[in-house]
């Protein structure tokens, strides 16, 4: 029997050899799992490093100022798709979600308002977007030294 595969759809996991500690530079505990599919062996290995090993071993590809630059654009993007979503509510005096509720019950005309819908949702999934990147840079550049 030995190392014969029972084939699964589903996936299943498997402790791999450990290396030495001592082949392991820099780290102070290694935990390496197999994650075996149907002709997919992938081997992904988690290990405790420090920020200085990783950003040596993968330098960012900009620098802190750039990559702050980006993060102002980001902000102004922001702004812009704010103000937008600003103005619907102004005009519509609600939320966008009352405000499709109100369509959907006939309260307001179908068109235009169903127009002004899509592109007030358009900006406010913009908004959240450009957030989730923000922080993601904003993260990245707190990395840097």
């Amino acid at each position: 029997m030995g190392n014969e595969q029972v084939k699964e759809t589903r996936t299943t996991y498997q402790a791999a050899p450990e290396k030495p500690a001592a082949a392991i530079e820099g780290t102070t505990e290694n935990l390496a799992l197999s994650r075996k599919q149907p002709g997919n062996d992938i081997v992904a290995h988690w290990s405790d490093t420090t920020r200085a090993e990783i950003l040596q071993r993968y330098p960012p590809p900009m620098d802190a100022e750039r990559l702050q630059g980006s993060i102002d654009d980001i902000e102004q993007q922001i702004a812009v798709y704010t103000t937008i979503a600003r103005q619907f509510e102004a005009r519509h005096g609600c939320s966008l979600d009352v405000f499709e509720r109100r369509i959907a019950e006939g309260a307001v005309p179908e068109h235009p308002s169903w127009e002004d819908a899509l592109e007030w949702g358009t900006a406010l999934d913009e908004v959240e977007r450009l957030r989730t990147v923000r922080e993601a840079l904003q993260w990245i550049l707190n990395l840097l030294p």
